[in-house]
């Protein structure tokens, strides 16, 4: 008990301390944080864009698609089909093969009241490979792995205070490793079904202040194998005033308390609670900085049944800048500062920093960033790393009906596990450090109204101080597309 009521004590003195040192200077973690959330978020109740027919109050649009196509694949297979044991990708020989794709979606959206609405996609996805180079596979949008719903009530009980319950179930696949991240040819899939539910409340004080309160809960259920010690019920508190000091600048203060319970018992529960003073500020129509800085105490057990908790404690925060340094690009540029629950790991220490460059013309767009994640394990015991990406993209017109695309990944994973630790057990992905290079260039021709013609090439490779690890993957095809909108 005294450690606890010593946690608070260390909270509190530290908020006073950031509430005076830096309540006029810039934070805050959304863009346009000039504003108060109580107008940010106001929304109204109106049609969709996506919209091609109505029945009655529900809007909905469905299409079809359909692809035929050539492929040549060629690649390493063993290291492909299993990694430590575990099935990963779906390639199973080299050669040609004429895979053939159909995908399904579905947005509809109900408007209920004036204040209430629905909002449900669904998408589905399936391939099939006649000369079996591959598994066939049927997935839940590979890109936007999700069945997803948005049930939203609005309720405005005052002309001061504006209410939002929300409920948002979904089921989703994805492809990551190990650590979470998202891994599509090395990845495991995982299943999941997550609901995110929660209250937002705004009470206006004044015409330039604001008590933003949120409550929530999220759980994540039916997990894949592999990931059952992901399924957990988490909740988040929230208190934010903010006040908006001049039409451009709105400062403020914020307590925020989380708590997740792991359903598997070899998994430890985590608590967190943050306390911050944020800014933000638009220095000129196409020139914005937000920041925060606060601090912050994460709880975990030492075991998942031990009555022992560990501590940490941290200074957080957050700084963004986004700037137009020439017409049509744009710079944007952010680093940040978290304690968070690892998603195989107790508690972690994240840093990062990411800097990015948009261009956007007329009828072409690019894009250039560079990110570094440092990720270190609080409770010991070995497991912390160091991501950094970078990212290059471009598309560009060859003619009125003719697109070409290019994209460059290149991904590198630094472990950090402690050198006394024993890795005999350990899987080979926490313990080695590798790296992978993804290549695509990708034409897509006009034929018809709804039917395209392309042609694309990939190639992908890693390279790892563990045999396991290392693979490479080169596919090139052609493809028809017909895509049927209704």
């Amino acid at each position: 008990m005294k450690a606890r009521s010593d946690t608070v004590l260390r909270a509190r003195s530290a908020l006073f301390v950031a509430i005076f040192v830096l309540v006029w200077c810039l934070a805050g973690a959304e863009a346009y944080a000039q504003q108060l959330r109580f107008s940010l978020e106001h929304r109204d109740i109106n049609p969709p864009d996506y919209a091609t027919f109505r029945v009655g109050p529900l809007y909905s649009h469905f299409s079809l698609s359909q692809e035929a196509g050539v492929r040549y694949t060629e690649g390493t297979l063993n290291t492909l089909e299993s990694i430590d044991g575990i099935q990963r990708g779906a390639f199973l020989t080299n050669g040609i093969d004429y895979p053939l794709i159909t995908s399904v979606s579905l947005h509809n959206y109900l408007m209920i009241s004036k204040y209430m609405d629905l909002d449900m996609a669904i998408w589905a996805r399936y391939e099939y490979y006649p000369l079996e180079t591959q598994e066939d596979l049927f997935l839940m949008n590979l890109t936007d792995p999700q069945i997803s719903s948005s049930f939203v009530w609005e309720f405005i009980p005052a002309d001061n205070v504006r209410v939002k319950v929300y409920d948002r179930p979904a089921y989703l696949m994805e492809y990551v490793d190990q650590r979470g991240t998202s891994d599509l040819y090395g990845g495991e899939p995982f299943r999941r079904f997550q609901n995110d539910a929660g209250v937002d409340a705004d009470i206006l004080l004044a015409s330039d202040m604001n008590l933003a309160l949120s409550l929530s809960r999220f759980d994540l259920l039916g997990a894949s194998t592999n990931f059952t010690d992901q399924e957990r019920t988490s909740y988040d508190e929230r208190a934010a005033f903010e006040y908006q000091a001049t039409p451009l600048l709105t400062v403020g203060v914020s307590a925020d308390y989380a708590q997740s319970d792991y359903v598997v018992i070899r998994r430890s529960d985590f608590s967190s609670q943050t306390y911050s003073v944020f800014a933000g500020e638009e220095l000129s129509p196409s020139s914005r900085v937000s920041a925060s800085i606060g601090y912050a105490i994460g709880e975990t057990q030492t075991t998942s049944n031990s009555a022992v908790w560990i501590e940490q404690d941290a200074i957080v925060g957050s700084l963004s800048y986004e700037n137009e340094i020439w017409k049509d690009i744009v710079c944007a540029t952010s680093i940040a500062k978290q304690l968070r629950s690892g998603f195989n790991t107790s508690m972690e220490d994240i840093s990062s920093i990411k800097v990015g460059l948009r261009w956007n013309g007329s009828d072409w767009a690019a894009n250039l960033s560079s990110g570094l994640d440092n990720v270190d394990v609080v409770n010991g015991g070995g497991g912390s790393y160091r991501d950094w990406r970078s990212d290059f993209g471009f598309s560009y017109p060859l003619a009125s009906d003719c697109t070409v695309s290019f994209s460059s990944s290149y991904l590198l994973r630094d472990d950090r596990s402690a050198a006394t630790l024993n890795t005999s057990n350990t899987p080979s992905e926490l313990v080695h450090d590798y790296s992978t290079w993804i290549n695509r260039i990708s034409t897509a021709i006009a034929i018809m109204k709804d039917l395209n013609f392309g042609v694309y090439a990939d190639y992908m490779i890693r390279d790892s101080s563990a045999d396991v690890l290392r693979y490479d993957r080169f596919n090139v095809g052609a493809k028809l597309t017909y895509v049927y909108e209704y």
